[in-house]
């Protein structure tokens, strides 16, 4: 009966015992990154953002973003569903890392690690609406103007999780790289400049 048990659970990992009763929960927390894609407009930074749907986290706004493969780096990552999500398409040496977050979903019994990573969109660029399943489709706005409620960790609001990334790319300095690659070092004091605004 147990290896059946255990052979069910499948991609929900492991078990947890909670008040007496067994229930399935990831085995290990899962990685997932998620794009902030920035554009100037009028001095002032825009962010692209969607409308969640279908059963996961329906009618919450959302960055462009999802998990990280097996072997792969956050960029590369952040580049690919950016990609897979929008069309547009920005090089993994110009992301830079924004925050992280663990966050734990008790009654979902699911752990996620998120990172945050940042970009400036192409010029021009218009993202397409890629997955209609997933989201109602992609808008630029102001980050102090996304509106309400967001897909972020409960609490947190994407100007705040802006705020406490770019502080601490200040900190970082301009020569600091998000994968040690070769980044556009004009490019990041744009998008930090455009963050900071």
């Amino acid at each position: 009966v147990w290896s059946f048990f255990f052979k069910t659970l499948g991609a929900c990992g492991g078990l947890h015992k909670t008040l007496g009763r067994y229930s399935a929960v990831m085995a290990a927390p899962r990685v997932g990154v998620a794009t902030f894609i920035v554009r100037e407009v009028e001095g002032h930074a825009e962010v692209l953002v969607s409308k969640r749907k279908g059963s996961h986290c329906s009618g919450l706004w959302q960055i462009p973003g999802g998990h990280l493969d097996y072997g792969e780096n956050w960029a590369a990552a952040g580049s690919r569903e950016l990609k897979e999500e929008t069309g547009l398409v920005i090089d993994e040496k110009d992301f830079v890392f924004v925050s992280a977050t663990n966050d734990v979903f008790a009654s979902e019994g699911k752990h996620y690690i998120t990172i945050y990573l940042a970009a400036l969109a192409p010029n021009g660029a218009q993202p397409e609406l890629r997955e209609p399943n997933k989201c109602e489709g992609w808008e630029w706005r102001r980050p102090s103007e996304i509106p309400h409620p967001q897909f972020m960790p409960e609490g947190v609001a994407f100007s705040d999780a802006i705020h406490d990334g770019v502080t601490g790319l200040m900190r970082q300095g301009l020569g600091t790289l998000a994968r040690g690659g070769d980044f556009d070092i004009e490019k990041k004091a744009k998008l930090l400049h455009l963050l900071s605004s």
